[in-house]
């Protein structure tokens, strides 16, 4: 029997997740605790006979019923499809905020990736007259934390790999919301990797960009030059 098929056999469920904003008009979700306890420890820690919900074998959530669904089916399959053709940017946020709630780890590794494999592979859900890439990618990071750097890190490479961003954008972006500091961090991180890789250190004051292992500015091979910044000031 396949996870899938677990998924929507409820003859041997042996919990109820009760989902929805308003408690009145909550949606069942009869599922298995074995499998929901592995992927969160949100579940494992409610579960745990200690506390009510462990006893009563019932749980209910703030969490939208048609996003509870999607992390359920994730938590049984281990796959999840949030850019395709139905995508939606607020639903992606709810996912991955549903997520973070419910300390799904692997769940927001996998959206991360997913979003960065979209921002390299594709550009049907961003752009000009679209969805703002550095605009999405903030407002998803304020339920992002720092224990995640590496894949928060990695997404942001994607991003920046892609899509270009003016610095008045930058500033912008830092100044519009207090939440975005983790992002900004990320971001500044990524900008400095580049710098390091691409720039030496008399050309690092300049505005010209850089290809390859060539310097812009100057014509020259990189130098072995002390950089102004090093990736070691970060750290």
């Amino acid at each position: 029997m396949t996870s899938s098929s677990i998924y929507h056999n409820k003859d041997y469920s042996d919990i109820k997740i009760f989902a929805g904003a308003n408690e009145g008009v909550q949606q069942c979700f009869d599922l298995h605790r074995v499998i929901i306890t592995a992927k969160s420890k949100y579940f494992a820690a409610a579960c745990k006979e200690c506390f009510q919900e462990g006893k009563t074998k019932e749980i209910s959530l703030d969490i939208e019923s048609h996003i509870f669904e999607i992390i359920a089916k994730w938590m049984y399959e281990c796959e999840i499809d949030l850019f395709g053709e139905s995508f939606d940017a607020d639903t992606v946020i709810a996912v991955y905020a549903g997520a973070d709630y419910l300390q799904i780890a692997d769940m927001k590794v996998d959206i991360l990736r997913q979003l960065g494999k979209v921002y390299i592979d594709s550009q049907r859900h961003f752009g000009a007259d679209k969805l703002d890439p550095y605009v999405f990618t903030r407002d998803l990071f304020v339920y992002a934390h720092m224990s995640e750097w590496e894949s928060l890190r990695a997404c942001v490479r994607c991003l920046v790999k892609s899509w270009y961003i003016l610095p008045g954008e930058i500033v912008k972006l830092a100044k519009e919301e207090p939440a975005t500091t983790l992002f900004m961090a990320v971001l500044i991180e990524v900008f400095q990797e580049a710098l390091d890789t691409e720039i030496c250190g008399p050309c690092r004051t300049t505005k010209e960009y850089v290809t390859g292992m060539q310097c812009q500015s100057c014509r020259k091979r990189l130098c072995s030059k002390p950089l102004l910044v090093s990736a070691e000031h970060l750290k």
